[in-house]
């Protein structure tokens, strides 16, 4: 696709050269006081041979090779209220069925991350939650609500068990060596008490109070929630591995491809001067 859009812009430009090469031979002809004749356009060369020449090998081609795509500062909607904040990336779409991708159905293609940073704030994440994670019939997390707090993020809901009852966590977010992210609560409250000697007190681990075998993307192990960063979110599928993840103001920041060490592909500059 590149290679024929690139093809119409060279045919273009070679059109545009002509049109003005002819005119400045008119306006010079005009000067010297002559009439400029208009030869008759050669119609032993077609201009399809043209277009056969520059678009030699693109029948090499294969229509359901991947798209490369580069974005950069992009607000990418998966939700009519929830934006991907797209610093930078780079990867490519393809479409699930062969052909080309088609952006009016979300579930037809795939965004292959190669590296990328994707922010999060805690409203486009207590969306997530709410819409997708934990929207199930029987779940005892509800009404989600997630802020930041310097290094941490603040969990506010609703804990269903038994009863319903208020619960705030704060936590500190890290990635797994398979890249899942890591919610490490630091405090719990529940009713407003703080509960977290209590429960280990009583041998509690947060996997024994809360049940989350039926979230989508999210699982519990001792006092850890664990999310899947891909599997959270709602059409198009995202494939890639996070690497990293931090809190930087008011959005979670996820690091997909090159460790937090390592710098992103630089994405190059196309704007105008």
């Amino acid at each position: 696709m590149i290679r024929i859009l690139n093809w119409f812009v060279d045919l273009n430009s070679l059109r545009s050269i002509f049109v003005v090469a002819g005119l400045s031979a008119a306006l010079n002809a005009c000067s010297n006081g002559s009439v400029p004749t208009i030869a008759e356009p050669s119609r032993e060369k077609p201009v399809d041979q043209v277009a056969a020449v520059d678009t030699a090998g693109l029948d090499s081609i294969r229509p359901d090779a991947p798209t490369h795509v580069q974005m950069q500062n992009v607000d990418f909607y998966v939700d009519t209220d929830i934006p991907l904040r797209i610093r930078r990336l780079t990867g490519t779409m393809r479409s699930k069925t062969g052909g080309p991708v088609m952006f009016d159905d979300k579930r037809s293609f795939v965004i292959g991350v190669r590296a990328a940073e994707v922010g999060l704030t805690g409203r486009d994440l207590s969306l997530l939650l709410n819409r997708y994670v934990f929207n199930y019939a029987g779940s005892p997390l509800r009404n989600i609500s997630i802020t930041t707090s310097g290094p941490l993020i603040v969990q506010k809901g609703t804990l269903h068990k038994v009863f319903p009852m208020p619960f705030e966590i704060h936590a500190q977010l890290s990635v797994t060596p398979d890249g899942r992210i890591r919610i490490h609560p630091v405090r719990t409250e529940i009713l407003g008490l703080h509960v977290d000697k209590l429960m280990k007190g009583l041998g509690l681990a947060l996997d024994e109070v809360i049940d989350l075998k039926k979230a989508k993307g999210a699982s519990v192990s001792g006092d850890d929630i664990f999310l899947e960063p891909t599997m959270i979110l709602p059409p198009p599928a995202i494939e890639g591995r996070v690497s990293g993840v931090r809190v930087e103001g008011d959005q979670v920041v996820q690091r997909f491809g090159p460790p937090m060490t390592s710098p992103l592909p630089q994405i190059p500059d196309t704007s105008v001067t």
